[in-house]
């Protein structure tokens, strides 16, 4: 029974997101925003070699806004830094779009979605005024299918600044 009661709440949660009344959240220390569920609490994060910015975690899903201001990195070196970021490798990344001087402020972008078994990250990395972008969330894979609508407009939110 325990059991029961204890997927049900899981379910629960994975399905909070996607259910939630999503903002606007900006980071203008970073230069960036993006929708997020009302209530997510962020923080600010050091990911080491010039990238920062922050984590949130909303239910099962995590949001990454991560930034190396004042440099314009090359789309190979924003991929490796994402994947490891990510924690789903590379083979498992595939690229759903590119474009460049968009009207979210991208200088150059890429989105991605990676798959390990359990998790999907959906990706757009890039450079924009300030420095170069990876921003990403992470799910269950579960989660990700029942909320492909909200992220679709999570994606679409996305803004450099």
């Amino acid at each position: 029974m325990k059991k029961a009661v204890a997927l049900v709440c899981a379910m629960g949660l994975a399905a909070s997101a996607a259910a939630a009344n999503w903002i606007v959240v900006k980071d203008d220390t970073y230069g960036f925003a993006m929708l997020m569920p009302q209530g997510t609490k962020a923080s600010g994060k050091d990911f080491g070699g010039g990238w920062g910015g922050g984590y949130a975690k909303y239910g099962v899903t995590e949001f990454f806004g991560i930034a190396k201001l004042g440099v314009n990195a090359s789309p190979e070196e924003i991929e490796t830094f994402a994947i490891k970021a990510s924690g789903v490798p590379g083979p498992r990344w595939t690229k759903l779009d590119e474009g460049r001087n968009n009207r979210n402020g991208w200088k150059w972008y890429r989105s991605y979605r990676a798959n390990s078994d359990t998790q999907v990250v959906f990706a757009v990395l890039g450079t924009g005024p300030r420095g170069s972008y990876c921003i990403f969330l992470r799910t269950t894979v579960a989660d990700f299918k029942s909320g492909e609508a909200a992220y679709e407009k999570w994606y679409n939110s996305l803004t450099v600044y």
